[in-house]
């Protein structure tokens, strides 16, 4: 029980040491170089490959290599292209090409950002196979990956990294010695019933549908979260009324509702402009003789 809770905070330790490296301190280093007007870009980038990338990895770890051997794969590449990325930066210190730059870097953080799910997973099986609770035993290990990242980003302070490629370097060996540390992991149960579906559901690639339905929702989809319109202070309407409120499907009609309920009309005068002047509802309206 011990063992595997132990080979598995180590491996929480190194997977957030590789992101404290240089997270906090890129920003300074591209500020120095001249490369300031792009601190975003090297932010932002982490995020868009967080959008495809981890699905992709987690079906292949799902359905064609063991979790761990993938985590060692991920970070073999990212190590590697971390490394490059200091390399680099070391080589041509006083000229640096942001397009080459920032591509060996998106190259790293595209197949680093897959491992913080895929290190969930190691976990998450090695503590079922040992017997143990994951919601009991999972919290413990996992703190280490934040003490992980600070002692990291401490390391690179107290040698004075901050401001020089020596922090790739640290981020790249921190990589290499996980891709190594990860092939001694347990193995994860690999996903291998017959592939009877079509070429999305063989894949997985069903998965990116969720997209789909985050971006473009339905009227119907969005009914629900249409919340009823308040009433006027001193009003309380029927029962009935009360009923069809909560029951608006249509956010045209829901909207024409809380606009007719809060906004009660107000009496024009001569000095009133014509595109402010209003009628009264119809149901206010004097009945016609």
């Amino acid at each position: 029980m011990k063992g595997i809770k132990g080979r598995l905070t180590i491996m929480n330790f190194l997977e957030f040491a590789v992101w404290g490296s240089y997270l906090t301190s890129m920003g300074g280093y591209l500020a120095q170089v001249g490369l300031q007007e792009y601190i975003g870009w090297f932010y932002a980038v982490q995020g868009i490959v967080s959008l495809f990338m981890p699905a992709l990895i987690g079906i292949i770890a799902d359905r064609f290599m063991s979790a761990h051997k993938v985590l060692s794969l991920c970070h073999l590449i990212a190590g590697l292209s971390m490394l490059g990325v200091g390399a680099y930066a070391f080589s041509s210190p006083d000229a640096l090409s942001f397009p080459i730059l920032f591509g060996i870097y998106t190259l790293s953080v595209a197949f680093f950002m897959p491992t913080i799910g895929l290190s969930n997973s190691v976990a998450y099986s090695a503590l079922n196979g040992a017997g143990l609770d994951t919601i009991k035993h999972f919290p413990s290990i996992r703190i280490f990956g934040t003490i992980g990242f600070i002692c990291a980003m401490l390391l690179v302070d107290f040698l004075g990294f901050q401001h020089n490629p020596a922090q790739f370097y640290t981020s790249g060996v921190i990589g290499l010695i996980l891709s190594l540390y990860a092939l001694s992991l347990p193995a994860c149960p690999v996903s291998k019933g017959p592939r009877t579906g079509s070429f999305i559901d063989t894949f997985g690639l069903r998965a990116f549908a969720l997209f789909w339905s985050i971006t473009r929702p339905t009227t119907a989809e969005r009914a629900p979260f249409i919340p009823a319109p308040f009433p006027r202070i001193g009003f309380i309407p029927s029962a009935s009324r009360r009923k069809r409120n909560l029951t608006a499907t249509s956010p045209t009609k829901a909207a024409q509702k809380a606009i007719s309920i809060s906004c009660p009309p107000f009496p024009a005068n001569e000095s009133t402009p014509p595109s402010l002047k209003r009628s009264p509802p119809l149901s206010r309206q004097p009945k016609r003789p």
